[in-house]
């Protein structure tokens, strides 16, 4: 509807063009001033239309307001059956009305997103923020306000936003991992731990666990707790081997990661006996492989290889450690 707009040069607008047509990309600049004051013209009213009856056409005049003209044969309804035809008439019209608000709203929105004026779009965001009503609906502009908060570096006020959402909707995944990621952006590794934490405990698909999993590994190593960290990697590799299976390549990148941590507490003993898990998963994957991935992985077995030399070296089994890092056939 927007494209017809501009292309339109916003003529008056047609009570039976409907929202389906509406399109809310690529608003061009020239055409944005004449958007503005259309959206100024709906919310102060000017183009409501006359309320008709059944029996009665609306009429655009030249001023672009709508009368109405009786048809043929039109007969005049009761009284009572005339009002609630008017309130269901201006209910309707009110609703179209609010659909088309938000539907320019959202084309200014993207356009100054597009453009780098973030600041702008908050401004329109702050409009259509006004007009939501339905808590879903605001759930997703409040999420989508933070966005813009974030964007902007107001990382307080992106939390707010989102604080609000989740006073709607307390056990959203995608409100606690957006909170959780602010915090990750702030350097609050902690608050994002326990939100992860919170997050683990909802979510139930396995692929979506690993994932929460795997993040709450890498924040646990940063913070310094390796044992705790290696806790994480153990549950995520198990979901990935009843998954995928013990063979599957995610299997050694899991592998790396407990060994690196036994490597850091000097548990050298322990960390080989994963990377050797790593170096058998990755032989497995080895066999059939062709083109680019076949060198990919040889390239990952070298390396595995190296690492257990180090792992030898560092207890003290210095032949095997030099076996390991000079003979790199496969």
């Amino acid at each position: 509807f927007l494209i017809y707009l501009s292309n339109q040069l916003l003529l008056p607008f047609s009570h039976n063009y409907t929202l389906k047509h509406v399109a809310v990309y690529n608003i061009t600049n020239t055409v944005e001033s004449k958007m503005k004051g259309f959206l100024n013209t709906i919310i102060s009213g000017t183009m409501s239309s006359a309320t008709v009856s059944p029996n009665v056409e609306p009429v655009v005049t030249d001023d672009s307001k709508i009368i109405a003209k009786p048809t043929s044969g039109s007969t005049t309804p009761s009284s009572s059956m005339s009002s609630r035809l008017d309130e269901a008439q201006n209910s309707s019209q009110q609703k179209e009305e609010q659909d088309l608000k938000l539907a320019l709203l959202d084309g200014l929105i993207k356009n100054h997103q597009a453009s780098g004026d973030h600041e702008q779009a908050l401004e329109y965001h702050n409009e259509k923020m006004l007009l939501l009503t339905d808590d879903e609906d605001r759930v997703m502009g409040l999420y989508e306000e933070a966005e813009l908060h974030a964007t902007l570096g107001n990382f307080e006020k992106a939390i707010a936003s989102l604080n609000e959402a989740l006073s709607l909707q307390p056990k959203s995944s995608m409100l606690l991992q957006g909170k959780a990621n602010l915090f990750l952006l702030m350097g609050c590794n902690n608050e994002a731990i326990k939100l992860y934490q919170k997050l683990l405990k909802l979510t139930k698909d396995t692929v979506e666990r690993t994932k929460v999993l795997y993040t709450l590994g890498r924040l646990s190593h940063k913070n310094g707790d390796l044992k705790v960290a290696i806790q994480y990697y153990l549950e995520e590799l198990q979901i990935t081997k009843s998954s995928f299976g013990k063979t599957h390549l995610e299997c050694s990148r899991i592998y790396h990661e407990i060994a690196r941590l036994y490597e850091e507490l000097c548990d050298y003993r322990r960390a080989l006996v994963f990377l050797e898990k790593a170096l058998k998963v990755e032989k497995h994957n080895l066999e059939g492989c062709e083109g680019e991935e076949r060198i990919e992985i040889k390239q990952l077995i070298q390396g595995t290889r190296k690492y257990i030399g180090r792992m030898h070296y560092n207890m003290g089994n210095f032949q095997k450690a030099m076996t390991y890092i000079r003979d790199q056939r496969i």
